[in-house]
């Protein structure tokens, strides 16, 4: 989900709604007991279990990569919609978004690819609710 340096925050910040859209068509395609999306933290239980099942489902890397973007995305936007912060750029080499100014946490800091990244690998059931709440 690294952006390119020249295209920038801005680039990324209008293509989060677009991101956001195509996430919940494809959960709503897998089924209505996925839904709703509405950035509330239940809701990231059900997005994991879509993911989960995504991730079972196909081999594609392709498709992966994106659908990881779209989840990073979300959970960051949950983040921001439930306590606050605002997206920045960050993360290894700079060029990853970031939550930043996040109110009461020490470092401040979320990185949303970081944690779906990690549910890829480890596939622990709650994990991508719990590294956001």
């Amino acid at each position: 989900m690294a952006v390119d340096a020249k295209a920038g925050l801005a680039r990324f910040l209008d293509e989060v709604p677009e991101m956001l859209a195509a996430l919940r068509a494809a959960v709503e395609a897998a089924g209505p007991k996925l839904l709703p999306l509405d950035l509330s933290y239940a809701s990231i239980d059900r997005l994991e279990d879509f993911y989960h099942g995504a991730l079972e489902g196909s081999a594609n890397t392709d498709e992966h990569k994106a659908l990881r973007a779209h989840i990073a995305s979300y959970l960051g936007a949950t983040l921001i919609a439930r306590v606050g912060g605002a997206w920045k750029l960050g993360g290894p080499g700079g060029a990853e978004p970031i939550v930043a100014g996040i109110p009461q946490v020490r470092r401040g800091e979320f990185e949303p690819l970081g944690s779906v990244l990690d549910y890829q690998r480890l596939r622990s059931p709650g994990w991508l609710r719990d590294t956001t709440e």
